[in-house]
């Protein structure tokens, strides 16, 4: 039953993402285009945001994130127009990553939302949604289901951001390849 309700929630999610490539391949395009990505996301979703920043520096995009919501927040201060911005947020109700969504929309910067529910408080500042297929509440947040579809469509969006930046994310991913390898036995 636990694999078919993850296998469930990649078939549901990927069906969204499907009717939505083209937003998809918007936002994608707005992350290889930007000066700098800043992630938000706490809690379950922190443990996203955390995935992505990993993903993203990879392949050469200058990505923000911190786990501590006051150092993201005066980090986000600096953001504008030439930034985009990732918030994760399953609910779309988690009141510290909507405030830092509000702050990055006055500021100019392209919002993007990866979450749940489309009539969400988050949403209200995105210029793009991406949906999950998982409905939970606040309470109920964190569970694997919602965890795998958010990791669904932040890899789908990496993949695309990869593909766009093409020779600069094949030179950086080889480039944080070697700075590692040493510590491989």
């Amino acid at each position: 039953m636990v694999k078919e309700n993850h296998i469930k929630a990649i078939e549901e999610t990927s069906k969204l993402l499907k009717l939505n490539q083209q937003i998809v391949y918007q936002c994608a395009e707005k992350i290889s285009q930007c000066r700098s990505l800043y992630l938000l996301g706490v809690g379950a979703s922190g443990v996203t945001a955390l995935d992505a920043y990993y993903k993203f520096m990879r392949i050469g995009v200058d990505v923000k994130y911190m786990p501590d919501p006051h150092l993201l927040v005066m980090t986000l201060s600096k953001c504008d127009e030439r930034d985009c911005v990732l918030a994760f947020s399953q609910s779309g109700s988690t009141a510290i990553v909507v405030d830092m969504a509000q702050l990055a929309k006055q500021n100019g910067a392209c919002v993007i939302a990866i979450t749940g529910y489309n009539r969400s408080p988050l949403t209200r500042y995105a210029d793009f949604v991406l949906l999950t297929a998982i409905r939970e509440n606040p309470f109920q947040s964190g569970a694997i289901r919602s965890k795998i579809a958010q990791l669904h469509v932040l890899e789908v969006l990496f993949e695309q951001t990869k593909m766009l930046l093409s020779d600069k994310a094949r030179e950086n991913i080889d480039r944080t390849a070697r700075s590692v390898e040493k510590w491989i036995y």
